[in-house]
């Protein structure tokens, strides 16, 4: 029975090989039919076995004339069996094949992605370790006598013996070259489209940004720049295209809007104001414009379902004009320079284009947005360069005024003096009284110029130092009343103050303070009148509130967030009225000191200027 056991298990072989016959080749072919087999009697003996013989003849037929490569390994790797087809497509003769040791060592194989392939990895190898069988493995093997490559479609199944272990591995491939060089000329073809498409994507987008960047250097005035940057990205990049600029509080100002079409762009303005009208600008908003510019990060909306419009629009009227808009995607972008939020871009697309912006068109909006931020960020450092050389022109031609008037005084009566004396006369008393006063008020005032020049380089440097002691308050003011009555006989001081007004302060510069607020209310007050001085104590706070009012000619409503500013002028046509530091130099001072000054302006007229001092009772450490 040992022969009749070898036949039934061949013929299962011939089965099994039939059946990966028929899922292995990458073209149509005839199935071979499978072969009758019939249940013979046992009573039989000699009949079965010349049928299972018979059987076995035509199983060995069928496997030479197979168009499938077939080989059947041992284990260890050692050919049991090759078949015509296999000796073909491996490029040797099926007794070299049959020679072989080790089948899977005389080829180079390659992976798809062009990585070889290791020993330990090949399907018969995988199969015969792993007793499971290993199934449509593409590989690439190159024939070792002509090096030429062949793609194949492999198949390995073991067979196991009743124990469980593999007694031999059946593998059959097919020859899939034809097909595997189709795919790759198709994949090269879907490359090669892909690269030229986004080869003219590069080259749209260099171009664009190109003509963007050559108007934004067109002028200085980026608002008109800014404008025609937004004409410039419809329809290119978007349907509708809005710019927003952050002005000095920090709310954004729309100065450009463009639509692809061009009667609509009153429309759409009407549509902004509607909605702006409706929900007011709100700083802390989670998202939108408002999210932008505090977090500086650009938001992309690819699709804006109608749900996302009502859930954004409550308001009935308002969400049927944004839903006839016909929103499609957006782009909400910020525009950065040196750290700091300038101004959004918003890019909008609608259902006439059918635009749904991905990641590139972001990155392109993020480019357009950096040049543009730029572009603003030079045209205000161009206005404050011109701004402040003005001021300096105004500063030198102010201080060349302030010093040539007691220069000159100064020179006429040491000139008057020196003529006298150098003809042997003894000038009288009361003009050398007068000239010695003369000198005295105008080396004043060039003391008080030096010195304001001097604390504008030390503010400047931060060497600007306190020396603190307790002061009086009250006794400070005094003495610089008194003083300051020796100036003028056209004004009147009042003072009123508590009894106690201690301040942990440094007295010169305290004083300097006063002198600066007292002589600007002098200033001001052309034709004379009260200056009233009140210090009061505010319950409950260890602080003290100086208050200088004066009845004169007040500070335009255009000045009036400008008077603390360095080298600044309320009045710019009178130039009696210093060099603009003496408001600077104290606010500077009180805020070292902890305190804070502030202008109010009277309806009945005049300026109050306001200090408020910390009065700690004692040093603070």
């Amino acid at each position: 029975m040992d022969e009749l056991q070898r036949l039934q298990r061949r013929v299962h072989e011939l089965e099994l090989l039939l059946a990966q016959a028929g899922t292995n080749s990458d073209k149509p072919s005839q199935k071979p039919p499978s072969p009758e087999i019939k249940t013979v009697s046992t009573t039989e003996p000699s009949d079965l076995v010349n049928k299972l013989a018979e059987s076995d003849a035509r199983f060995q037929g069928l496997l030479q004339d197979l168009q499938v490569g077939v080989v059947i390994e041992q284990p260890g790797g050692r050919v049991l069996f090759c078949n015509p087809s296999a000796a073909e497509l491996l490029g040797l003769s099926q007794q070299e094949i049959l020679g072989l040791e080790a089948f899977d060592k005389s080829w180079n194989a390659i992976h798809e992605d062009g990585s070889n392939i290791p020993l330990d990895t090949f399907p018969g190898f995988q199969a015969a370790q792993t007793g499971v069988a290993v199934r449509n493995v593409v590989m690439g093997i190159y024939r070792p006598r002509t090096e030429d490559r062949v793609w194949l479609l492999v198949n390995s199944e073991p067979q196991l013996m009743p124990d469980g272990s593999v007694r031999q591995v059946i593998t059959t491939f097919s020859d899939i070259t034809s097909r595997k060089q189709t795919e790759d000329a198709r994949t090269r073809l879907s490359f090669e489209q892909l690269a030229r498409k986004e080869a003219e994507e590069a080259r749209h987008k260099v171009t664009f940004l190109a003509q963007s960047s050559k108007l934004l250097a067109h002028s200085l005035d980026y608002e008109l720049t800014l404008q025609s940057v937004a004409q410039a990205v419809v329809p290119d990049l978007a349907d509708w295209c809005t710019v927003h600029i952050l002005d000095d509080t920090g709310f954004p100002r729309q100065v450009a809007l463009s639509h692809v079409d061009p009667a609509k762009v009153q429309w759409a303005n009407d549509v902004i104001k509607t909605f702006e009208d409706r929900y007011p600008y709100d700083p802390n908003a989670p998202a939108g414009l408002a999210n932008v510019i505090r977090t500086a990060q650009p938001e992309l909306y690819t699709d804006i379902p109608d749900a996302m419009l009502v859930a954004l629009v409550p308001d009935q009227e308002l969400l049927q004009m944004m839903r006839m808009i016909g929103y499609s995607s957006a782009m909400v972008v910020p525009m950065v320079a040196r750290g700091r939020v300038l101004g959004v871009l918003q890019f909008t697309a609608t259902n006439e284009s059918g635009r749904h912006y991905n990641q590139t068109d972001l990155e392109l909006a993020l480019e357009l947005a950096q040049r543009a931020a730029t572009a603003v960020d030079n045209a205000r450092l161009y206005r404050d360069a011109q701004q402040a050389i003005q001021m300096r022109d105004e500063f030198l031609s102010i201080a060349a005024h302030e010093l040539k008037t007691p220069v000159t005084s100064l020179r006429g009566y040491a000139q008057l003096i020196s003529r006298q004396l150098a003809r042997g006369e003894v000038p009288p008393l009361d003009r050398l009284n007068r000239a010695m006063d003369v000198v005295d008020q105008q080396s004043g005032k060039l003391a008080h110029l030096i010195t304001q020049l001097l604390d504008i380089s030390r503010l400047e440097m931060g060497q600007f130092s306190l020396v603190r002691e307790l002061v009086d308050l009250k006794g400070l003011t005094e003495q610089v009343i008194e003083n300051m009555k020796i100036t003028t006989s056209k004004h009147t001081f009042t003072l009123n103050s508590p009894a106690v007004t201690l301040v942990w302060a440094d007295p010169a510069r305290l004083e300097q303070v006063l002198i600066n607020l007292i002589g600007n209310a002098i200033k001001y007050s052309p034709n004379g009148g009260p200056v009233h001085i009140d210090i009061t104590a505010p319950p409950g706070q260890l602080s003290l509130s100086l208050q200088v009012t004066d009845q004169g000619i007040g500070v335009p409503a255009e000045h009036r967030n400008h008077i603390f500013e360095r080298f600044y002028k309320a009045h710019e046509n009178d130039r009696t009225a210093g060099v603009g530091l003496g408001l600077y130099i104290s606010r500077q001072i009180v805020e070292l000191h902890g305190g804070t000054v502030e202008a109010e302006f009277p309806p009945e007229g005049g300026t109050r200027l306001i200090v408020n001092l910390p009065s700690p009772p004692e040093p603070q450490k």
